[in-house]
């Protein structure tokens, strides 16, 4: 029996640190990306009513408050990269208040969604990113080229389902950072998060049967037998023992006496 117990034991701890994973796997927060996070905390527009420059700036608001950064197109942000060429030209103050880097980009600058400190983000809110897209490939070209001058990794943020060119990737990964399959669609559900329900209710049924298991059978089916316990006698008592004892005796001595007399 104690080595079922300790069985049932392993298994209940198996179980316990099996909900543990997967309750910080539900978290969403664990993720390689500077949001921390496997997908979008909402899900942005992606068809209907929304025109495209609705259905992209859907993304990027939902990709600042994931990142805790402000967009790029704000008044007080507009840092741009900018093309060698145009050192002695300085682009418009209503799209470009300062260049963050020079590089041989093949614009005269670019915007990107975010510029930090530590990395560099663009939103891509479509259903595909195609390597015949010419003007795609070139601005991800620049931005690659401008990533690269400034040391930062760029992550590009794409839809779960966007169909995507592994020349974007291999671009982008270059920079030290990666295209993000991140913004949800309807009816999208997250493999990951779909495994996590599935290992939680199996550790959560693991630490409840090993429970039971121990409620009913842990402390065995023999009743341990009780010891009758042993009083000690009180002084009345004892004093009648030992009167007793003195009678005895004496009744015995009378009868040695006699014996010896005969």
């Amino acid at each position: 029996m104690n080595l079922l117990r300790r069985i049932v034991f392993v298994i209940m701890a198996i179980g316990a640190i099996t909900v543990i994973i997967s309750g910080v796997l539900l978290l969403n927060f664990t993720a390689p990306n500077p949001t921390g996070r496997r997908y979008s905390s909402e899900t942005p527009i992606t068809t209907g009513g929304g025109n495209s420059q609705a259905i992209g700036l859907s993304g990027e608001r939902i990709l600042a408050k994931d990142l805790r950064a402000e967009r790029n197109d704000l008044p007080t942000e507009l840092k741009c990269f900018c093309s060698t060429t145009a050192r002695n030209g300085q682009p418009p103050l209503n799209e470009c208040r300062v260049c963050m880097a020079y590089a041989m980009i093949e614009a005269t600058y670019r915007r990107p969604d975010f510029i930090t400190n530590t990395f560099i983000a663009e939103s891509k809110n479509v259903q595909q990113m195609l390597y015949t897209q010419a003007d795609r490939v070139a601005q991800i070209s620049d931005y690659v080229l401008s990533a690269r001058t400034l040391n930062l990794p760029l992550y590009l943020y794409t839809r779960v389902d966007t169909r995507l060119d592994e020349e974007f990737v291999r671009l982008v990964e270059s920079t030290g950072g990666a295209v993000v399959p991140y913004f949800t669609v309807p009816g999208w559900v997250d493999p990951v998060d779909a495994g996590a329900r599935t290992a939680l209710a199996i550790g959560g049924g693991l630490i409840l049967g090993g429970a039971a298991f121990l409620a009913l059978f842990g402390t065995g089916n023999k009743e341990k037998a009780k010891k009758v316990p042993i009083t000690p006698r009180d002084p009345i008592n004892k004093a009648i023992d030992r009167i007793e004892d003195t009678q005895e005796f004496g009744k015995k001595t009378t009868e040695q006496t006699r014996d010896k007399l005969d």
